[in-house]
């Protein structure tokens, strides 16, 4: 295809919706032009950025991403353009595509937009720990155990339950009133079992049973027949003790166990 053509291309499947007929008149050669062509992909990025009907139709069809991310993303000059897309997952595209470029969009005013260029660099990550959204501490507490450690205490539950997956910020949680953030912690952690298995969380304390003996012996009698059924699961030669259980599904587990 000819670069003058490309503007015409872009509103004829802007207007006409991804159909059959449109596929193959106007996306596929657009597709093969930006493949081949540095400048019709830098003028399809140039037009998209602003088009309000492409962009909407970019939203609810995955099938135009292919034009940016087997076109696009083969050169920086469209990337680069892509940068000042109205569009933040364009914005984001080009960040994660580009550590240059990440650098360029670390104060993009979409905290998505800044997070994509956390995960692009551990600079950009060290200079967004104190970022005014959540979302992007919680990506930069990922990056780097020491970055985790200093965003430990955040009042944010999402950024401390990202500060969980390092093992030295999830010892520091056992008290945390947060559940989904001791939850984290054992999730990620299961060897900390004997610090979090008197959890106030039923789910903590049965994950707890499930994977250490010395934990599933001290609940054997937890209050909750959830967390016995765990500690019998785990601990079969213990089915003689749960025969007489209150619970009649641990009872009949135990019969089946004891047999």
């Amino acid at each position: 295809m000819k670069l003058e053509d490309v503007a015409y291309y872009i509103d004829m499947i802007a207007n006409e919706g991804l159909s059959i007929e449109v596929c193959m008149e106007y996306l596929e050669p657009l597709y093969k032009g930006i493949w081949e062509d540095v400048e019709i992909s830098k003028k399809f990025a140039s037009i998209t950025n602003t088009h309000k009907k492409f962009i909407e139709l970019l939203k609810n069809d995955t099938d135009l991403w292919q034009l940016f991310d087997e076109g696009c993303m083969n050169n920086i000059s469209s990337l680069t353009v892509m940068a000042r897309s109205q569009y933040a997952e364009v914005r984001i595209k080009a960040a994660q595509n580009n550590k240059l470029i990440a650098h360029e969009l670390m104060h993009d005013p979409d905290p998505n937009v800044r997070a994509a260029c956390v995960s692009a660099s551990k600079k950009i990550a060290k200079q967004l720990m104190n970022d005014p959204h959540q979302f992007v501490r919680a990506v930069c507490a990922l990056k780097d155990e020491s970055f985790g450690l200093k965003l430990m205490n955040d009042p944010s539950v999402m950024v401390r339950a990202r500060c969980a997956n390092w093992k030295s910020c999830a010892i520091h949680y056992v008290n945390d009133p947060s559940d989904e953030v001791r939850k984290s912690a054992i999730y990620k952690h299961k060897d900390l079992a004997e610090l979090y298995m008197n959890d106030p969380l039923t789910e903590i304390r049965g994950l707890c049973a499930s994977t250490n003996k010395s934990c599933a012996l001290k609940l054997k009698d937890d209050l909750d027949w959830k967390v016995r059924m765990k500690v019998l699961h785990h601990l079969t030669y213990m089915a003689e003790y749960y025969l007489n259980d209150e619970n009649e599904n641990i009872r009949s587990l135990a019969t089946r166990y004891f047999r």
